[in-house]
């Protein structure tokens, strides 16, 4: 991904403790900074599940939209076909 591992830390120990407003910033700012297809791809998956999480679900209407424009097939994952808008 587009940043270092300290992201990822920081994003896992928001997720582990229940933290999932801080998980989608986190996921927010990666997102911001990222060009490559499969790295954003990753991290909308990353921030739907925290917005999910949170109650968000505006937000995750409008990433799996943006999965959409990626071209993500929602038939190949089980976990987030169960979402799609």
């Amino acid at each position: 991904m587009a940043n270092s591992t300290d992201s990822l830390i920081v994003y896992m120990s928001a997720i582990r403790d229940g933290r999932h407003k801080d998980a989608v910033k986190i996921v927010t700012n990666i997102i911001n900074k990222t060009i490559d297809k499969e790295d954003l791809i990753e991290c909308f998956r990353l921030r739907i599940d925290a917005a999910n999480e949170d109650g968000d679900y505006d937000l995750v209407v409008r990433d799996c939209q943006e999965l959409i424009q990626l071209g993500f097939n929602f038939v190949e994952d089980t976990h987030l076909s169960l979402i799609k808008p």
